[in-house]
């Protein structure tokens, strides 16, 4: 019987971090579904590490097409 209780009194104690929930905004955007578009409109197409300098020029040129995506992190490009 006291384990029994000592259990539950120690998951009370994590219920509130198991049943808390964060809120994530996601949006779509149809331009990631244009092949033809050009890399040069996106952040990760230029400087020292950029996708077009690896030789790629769209979107429909990278290799996991049409499985691609953005991400808000980049700001000021």
């Amino acid at each position: 019987m006291r384990f029994t209780s000592a259990l539950a009194a120690v998951a009370l104690l994590f219920a509130p971090a198991a049943l808390a929930q964060d809120s994530v905004t996601v949006a779509y955007d149809e331009n990631y579904d244009n092949s033809g578009q050009s890399l040069s409109t996106v952040s990760c197409s230029d400087g020292t590490y950029g996708l077009e300098t690896k030789g790629y020029t769209t979107f429909g040129s990278l290799p996991d097409f049409p499985n691609i995506g953005a991400a808000a992190a980049i700001s000021g490009w």
